[in-house]
């Protein structure tokens, strides 16, 4: 269980396997890992493979890919992302994408790879 920490509110877009929809939510950046509530997951710091703020560029091929062509094309193209991708527990790989609110998705971005940066050190 993750306590306490820094928290960034979020709409999750997509890109996990089990939640296909999207819905609000909250980032806990907590000592040991990231925890989303709503999700009901918490994330260690030492299973994250990726963590950045999605380009233009970027958030067209991506949206494409989990969305398909329609939507990825009607998508709006200069909001910045954040993107997340780690390995679950079943040794899949989740590429989880959130709309930062307050455009915090460089700070979130920059917070998470610290920590991660740290717990893979360890």
């Amino acid at each position: 269980m993750l306590v306490g920490g820094t928290s960034y509110k979020a709409e999750y877009i997509g890109g996990h396997s089990l939640f296909p929809k999207k819905m609000k939510c909250t980032l806990v950046l907590a000592g040991n890992g990231i925890a989303i509530p709503e999700m009901g997951l918490n994330i260690p710091y030492e299973r994250v493979n990726e963590v950045r703020v999605t380009t233009e560029k970027d958030v067209s091929i991506l949206r494409t890919i989990l969305f398909g062509p329609v939507i990825g094309l009607l998508w709006k193209k200069k909001k910045q992302m954040l993107l997340l991708s780690y390995t679950d527990e079943n040794g899949l790989t989740q590429n989880l994408v959130f709309d930062v609110k307050k455009k915090k998705a460089e700070e979130a971005a920059m917070t998470i790879y610290q920590r991660v940066a740290t717990a893979k050190r360890s």
